[in-house]
């Protein structure tokens, strides 16, 4: 992808603008020059034009010059007849593009209150991205051409990119890491999680296979990290002592337990993507609870509602999994950011496998109450996928990695038969977090 400012449009700042007149940067392929708000439908032929090419830069509030083309001018647009810009470009596209691509925005103000407006189009991998009038845009030099009527090879290519994306996706998942004898036969539940930049077909990070950049990524991922943030002053990490590469990719695995226990693994590839494999920690509770017995009132509630068929069931705290799924967004995040300096949406799948009979619980009231209403949720598959075969899509389309810990922990519960209810979800956490202190104040 063209990138214009060498950084991320959430960095971009009003005088990165005039870089556009200072390179002579000109309208063309990637880049669109508007001194002002068009008409919708000629705003979306745009933005399709881009997403169905190969992505681009749409300004708002930026003169060129007529013959050249060349950006001239940072003359900004009426705020006040257009107070609500970003509202405004999300309705059209709405109103006016199926389906509505993939694009990011920032609205930048000057000291003289000049404001522009930019958009950023990726390539996408929905296409054809279609107008309301019926017609397919692509981009053509400084103009949004239509797809001629009879364009049938036109249109078979664009449908081709989609159905791609799809083929890429699905060898990505047919190749899952294996498992010991001993984790085979215990059948210990694992959640993959499969991460993949839209752009990965353009990607490849610099330095990727060289020994200091393989120094670099070693001490990244071994870096301390706080659950949430350092006022929470709590801090966690993994250790990953057994580092192996291929051709495509580098694996780290947590072997502190040996390599036949469960280990938590973790590949990132030379072009954004990511596998990461989990173990789901679980407990299995002896039956029958004596009267006297210390247990709580959510495991006491658990053995009332199946007596003696608990014991064959896996217990999961939902709070127990907040470690490794944060450690695992926050390591990706910083693979992320270290490597490109544009923004890309990420698309994203969620497995988990010998999950059958397993019980997701945390140590709350509106649990306890949900169990009540509801009975207990037991898991009646083995194996299942977020999304799954009967989604529209195959994949989660994430536009930015914020808040995907708290993604992947809804899919994980989905499955697993608890809903995804703020309250309960809130209370796994201050749960989690008031034993974890604990278990460290503890002499």
């Amino acid at each position: 992808m063209y990138d214009l400012f060498n950084k991320k449009l959430d960095d971009l700042v009003f005088d990165d603008l005039y870089d556009l007149i200072e390179n002579e940067v000109k309208e063309g392929f990637y880049v669109e020059f508007k001194s002002d708000f068009q008409k919708g439908q000629h705003i979306a032929k745009s933005l399709a034009s881009f997403a169905n090419t190969h992505g681009g830069w749409y300004f708002i509030g930026v003169a060129d010059e007529d013959k050249t083309n060349i950006a001239k001018d940072i003359v900004g647009f009426d705020i006040k007849k257009h107070n609500q810009p970003q509202e405004s470009i999300r309705q059209i596209s709405r109103e006016h593009i199926h389906p509505v691509p993939f694009f990011e925005m920032k609205l930048l103000k000057s000291s003289e209150e000049k404001y522009v407006l930019v958009i950023f189009i990726p390539e996408s991998f929905e296409t054809p991205h279609i107008l309301s009038d019926g017609v397919v845009y692509l981009r053509n030099g400084e103009e949004s051409n239509p797809i001629k009527n009879g364009d049938k090879y036109t249109l078979d290519k664009l449908y081709q990119k989609s159905l791609y994306l799809e083929s890429k996706l699905n060898s990505f998942l047919k190749n899952p890491f294996g498992v010991t004898y001993w984790e085979e036969k215990e059948e210990i539940p694992f959640l993959n999680v499969c991460l993949l930049p839209t752009n990965f077909n353009e990607l490849e990070f610099k330095d990727f296979y060289e020994d200091f950049y393989l120094e670099k990524l070693i001490e990244m991922i071994n870096h301390e990290e706080y659950l949430f943030d350092s006022e929470s002053g709590i801090t966690f990490n993994s250790y990953y002592k057994s580092i192996t590469r291929t051709p495509h990719s580098i694996i780290f695995r947590d072997v502190s337990n040996g390599i036949s226990s469960r280990n938590q693994t973790f590949e990132l590839f030379y072009n954004g993507a990511a596998r990461i494999k989990i173990p789901i920690p679980y407990t299995i509770i002896e039956t029958p609870l004596s009267e006297n017995n210390s247990q709580t009132p959510c495991i006491k509630l658990l053995y009332q509602k199946l007596g003696e068929n608990l014991s064959q069931c896996k217990l999961v705290d939902i709070g127990s999994m907040l470690f490794s799924i944060t450690w695992t967004v926050k390591k990706y995040s910083r693979f992320i950011n270290d490597n490109m300096s544009s923004q890309t949406n990420t698309l994203s799948i969620f497995e988990m496998e010998n999950i059958f009979q397993l019980i997701p619980f945390v140590e709350s009231e509106s649990f306890i109450e949900h169990a009540e209403k509801y009975n207990v949720p037991i898991s009646m598959y083995k194996y299942k996928k977020v999304p799954d075969e009967l989604s529209s899509k195959r994949w989660i389309e994430l536009e930015k990695l914020d808040n995907l810990e708290f993604r992947i922990l809804d899919a994980f519960k989905l499955v697993l038969g608890l809903p995804v209810d703020t309250k309960i979800f809130s209370d796994s956490l201050i749960h989690f977090i008031e034993k974890h202190k604990s278990a460290v104040e503890s002499p």
